[in-house]
């Protein structure tokens, strides 16, 4: 089992996510959460893409071909 915090808040998982990975908030009061890994796998692929997506539409056309300005004049 691994561990990972971040401000307030702590995971432990799994290193391949397989089983449940728990979430534990100190905030106002304790919140535990168990939730899949495969679960989080597929909310952070989501974000990722969406991300990745939104990117490539505000590309110009140098940037998606990835050259420089200056080889599309």
């Amino acid at each position: 089992m691994h561990t990972f915090s971040h401000d307030n808040t702590t995971f432990h998982y799994n290193s391949d996510l397989s089983g449940d990975v728990h979430i534990i908030h100190e905030g106002s009061g304790r919140e535990d959460a168990y939730i899949p890994g495969e679960a989080l796998l597929a909310f952070v692929a989501h974000h990722v893409r969406n991300q990745r997506i939104s990117a490539l539409e505000d590309a110009s056309d140098a940037e998606v071909l990835g050259l420089r300005q200056e080889d599309m004049e």
